[in-house]
């Protein structure tokens, strides 16, 4: 893997060469209900067919400890080892 930043309309297609590296070994996609909406469907396209997307609620009212198990378990529940990649969605207001 590298260790390089990609910014601007460079991003995506870094990530999708970053996801394809033999080292990672499942995809993960955090969203919450609005970016699964929102940002989801434009970064779907970069990532391997062989994803999942764990969907939490939107709202701060969300960022708990009790969401935080939820995510945890389906990582596990999914198997996900030292290899996976997590891929955070997030926006700002």
């Amino acid at each position: 893997m590298n260790n390089k930043v990609a910014i601007g309309s460079e991003a995506l297609p870094a990530l999708a060469e970053l996801l394809r590296q033999p080292a990672v070994s499942q995809v993960f996609v955090l969203a919450d209900a609005n970016t699964s909406r929102l940002c989801y469907p434009l970064l779907r396209f970069y990532l391997p067919e062989a994803h999942s997307l764990i969907e939490i609620p939107a709202g701060e009212e969300a960022k708990t400890l009790d969401s935080c198990e939820a995510v945890w378990s389906e990582l596990t529940e999914q198997r996900a080892d030292r290899f996976a990649v997590l891929v955070n969605l997030g926006v700002e207001w």
